[in-house]
């Protein structure tokens, strides 16, 4: 899944340029980032009318509210 992620308020640039899911611990879901870049809470964009894009494995594009990043059966596999 690619993602419009969230800026940072303070640069307007993304936070880091990978995302992960919000709200959950990164190592518990294998998706750490490596070191030395700290793994904190991404967020998906909410710049188009409270929605951002996101791109999907099997080619789609949709527009999502940025809860939907943080719903597990969105980032788990193995949900």
């Amino acid at each position: 899944m690619l993602v419009e992620e969230h800026a940072n308020p303070s640069a307007a640039l993304p936070d880091d340029g990978r995302w992960t899911p919000s709200g959950k611990d990164p190592k518990s879901i294998g998706l750490a980032h490596p070191p030395p870049y700290p793994s904190g809470d991404s967020f998906i964009s909410n710049r188009h009318n409270k929605r951002g894009t996101v791109g999907l494995a099997d080619g789609h594009v949709e527009t999502v509210k940025p809860v939907f990043g943080s719903l597990p059966e969105h980032y788990d596999p193995m949900y």
